[in-house]
């Protein structure tokens, strides 16, 4: 005897690369599921933030009644039922997170080697470039100071040259022209 269960069959699904929209385009149906599960994820982190901020909220509005306060129990059991949203979006959260880097965190390793790879190179041209601007601001520095040293060396030969052309009377105090150097 066969049950309704055996006789069942699935329906075969075309291959997901063969798929088409109803203009006739060609679907990714991979990176479709990708931007879902991305728009899952981000809506059940807001969802979980939403909920922790308004726990939060009846906790200080908690804290701030007084003992004897009659509103107080009514408070606690909200909170209470607060705190179990809250533990159900964060297994929410958890489990779609999960899935989602389960399914995608391997597509990202394999596209980060390369990224990896040209960042390393990037900082070492980087620091490649850093060293030849410092040894050019050196060659820089080292040009000034020789241009200004040989400006003093021209003017103090022009001082010698005007001191030795000079017509001294008294021969005791005769002026030599002075060595640059």
């Amino acid at each position: 005897m066969s049950t309704a269960a055996e006789n069942t069959t699935t329906p075969q699904l075309p291959a997901i690369q063969s798929l088409q929209d109803k203009s006739g385009k060609a679907v990714d149906y991979h990176e479709e599921l990708k931007t879902v599960q991305e728009r899952l994820l981000e809506k059940s982190t807001k969802a979980l933030i939403a909920a922790r901020e308004a726990s939060n909220a009846k906790k200080a509005q908690l804290e701030s009644l007084d003992e004897s306060d009659s509103n107080r129990s009514k408070v606690q059991s909200e909170l209470d039922e607060l705190l179990k949203v809250t533990g159900e979006k964060e297994y929410q959260w958890s489990a779609t997170k999960e899935v989602f880097h389960r399914e995608y965190a391997p597509v990202g390793e394999d596209y980060s080697a390369p990224v990896t790879e040209i960042k390393a190179k990037a900082e070492q041209d980087i620091k490649l470039l850093q060293e030849q601007i410092a040894s050019l601001r050196k060659q820089l520095e080292d040009a000034s100071i020789k241009r200004k040293r040989m400006t003093i060396d021209a003017k103090d030969q022009r001082l010698a040259e005007e001191l030795g052309q000079l017509e001294v009377t008294d021969d005791d105090h005769k002026v030599e022209p002075a060595e640059s150097s």
